[in-house]
């Protein structure tokens, strides 16, 4: 797991420190937003985001700079559902089996690890070809 986004100066005194994402993290995160099952607060907790609004943000963000088509983001409804393209059936997530809701938990779950195990390994300067 992450490290918090604070740090302890002394007992009991805590204090934040700033963290800077790249771009193709902000996209990698909006897009598993917009295209995913789940909400912002499910996403943002996975990604391990000390809030929610960070991906309201960055939608607006990537969209302003053109590293997110507009037509994209407009795949979220405002209540968060995402709109179904044609053919869809009206498979509805409440239908979904607790085996597929939790497979798709660890499946966010995991796409989240692999971010942060990406940007550990350029941290530390690793090239992957271990």
């Amino acid at each position: 797991m992450g490290t918090p986004p604070w740090d302890t100066m002394q007992k009991g005194v805590f204090y934040m420190v700033k963290r800077a994402y790249s771009n193709e993290f902000k996209l990698e995160v909006v897009r598993t937003y917009l295209n995913g099952p789940h909400g912002i607060r499910v996403v943002s907790s996975s990604y391990g985001l000390p809030s929610k609004n960070y991906i309201s943000t960055w939608l607006v963000y990537l969209q302003e700079k053109g590293l997110l088509d507009p037509l994209e983001a407009k795949k979220k409804s405002k209540s968060g559902s995402t709109v179904r393209e044609k053919g869809y059936e009206g498979f509805s997530s409440d239908k979904k089996t607790e085996r597929e809701k939790l497979l798709e938990k660890e499946d966010l779950r995991l796409r989240a690890e692999n971010v942060f195990l990406i940007k550990l390994r350029e941290m530390r300067g690793g090239d992957g070809a271990e």
